[in-house]
């Protein structure tokens, strides 16, 4: 592994082409780790979720989801989603194209509004229920997570700054994606196909054309560190210093 990449490491599992996952809510009720519960979720109540509290009112369909839920009153706080990146050579970015299958997406994030509850206190649960479930079905182990944050929507990825992923750098994003008639916004990759600018009309859907900065952050979630820091010299990136609020301009 490169210096920075050792420099930038961390082992501490307690802390688009694809679209920025996060959205907060207001901060108004504060919520503490002893108050909540992390369950998985189906897909149709973690839509109905983002609907209501996440600019692209919807996730993937092959995701898989968790509630973030208050012990008390049961009611559902927030919501995180993983998925497989859409993009084969994103997947092979990662960790070189012999591990592009043990990589998945931190796709979606979002906090109810009125609601003030850390990011960092409730996702690495989630990520261990996610490697825990995996394994229970028999599925391929998930190696790393990666995730973006999405200048167009104000975002520089603090949240991942503070559960210590590691940056890897950013790219000028130019791309059309396409919104149905429900607000949700689709990506041009389909169930394994790309859908066409024509294909998308005839659905009923319109094109929307994201143009900004996409950050993006690592996460090693499984295996020992020398087992890690190998999987890392297969990655295409380096790590780097994290960006700060100031960059969105």
């Amino acid at each position: 592994m490169s210096t920075q990449l050792e420099l930038f490491f961390r082992d501490d599992t307690e802390e688009n082409e694809q679209l920025e996952l996060f959205n907060s809510g207001d901060q108004d009720t504060e919520i503490k780790r002893h108050e909540i519960r992390v369950v998985k979720i189906g897909l149709k109540a973690a839509r109905e979720f983002y609907r209501k509290y996440h600019y692209a009112k919807g996730c993937s369909n092959n995701a898989m989801s968790y509630g973030v839920y208050h012990s008390v009153t049961n009611d559902l706080l927030a919501c995180i989603s993983f998925q497989v990146p859409c993009s084969e050579n994103v997947r092979a970015s990662i960790l070189g194209e012999a591990y592009k299958s043990n990589v998945a997406e931190l796709g979606r994030l979002a906090i109810k509004r009125g609601v003030h509850i850390a990011a960092s206190m409730f996702v690495p649960i989630a990520i261990n229920a996610y490697v825990k479930e995996r394994e229970a079905r028999g599925m391929i182990p998930v190696y790393a997570l990666v995730s973006y944050a999405d200048s167009e929507q104000e975002h520089y990825g603090g949240v991942y700054q503070a559960m210590s992923w590691i940056y890897t750098g950013s790219a000028p994003t130019s791309k059309a994606f396409y919104r149905d008639a429900t607000g949700r916004i689709r990506h041009p990759r389909q169930n394994t196909r790309n859908i066409s600018k024509a294909e998308a009309k005839a659905k009923g859907w319109t094109v929307i054309v994201k143009a900004g900065i996409k950050y993006r952050y690592i996460k090693m979630i499984s295996g020992s560190k020398r087992f890690r820091r190998r999987l890392l010299k297969g990655s295409r990136y380096q790590a780097l210093p994290y960006p700060k609020p100031e960059q969105l301009g």
